[in-house]
């Protein structure tokens, strides 16, 4: 399987910092396609962009 291939799913994320925290993980792993179900409204702040 490779990255350009895989989307992760994320179904109701809680918070902003969960939606960041997976975002983050996927680009260390080289993955860039992530889609959000039912996301919170704030998943586009700055908690969910910022680097730890």
């Amino acid at each position: 399987m490779s990255p350009e291939t895989l989307s992760v799913v994320l179904v109701r994320p809680r918070g902003p910092i969960n939606i960041g925290s997976v975002a983050r993980v996927m680009m260390n792993f080289g993955f860039a396609r992530l889609r959000l179900v039912e996301p919170t409204p704030e998943y586009l702040s700055l908690d969910a962009k910022k680097w730890p």
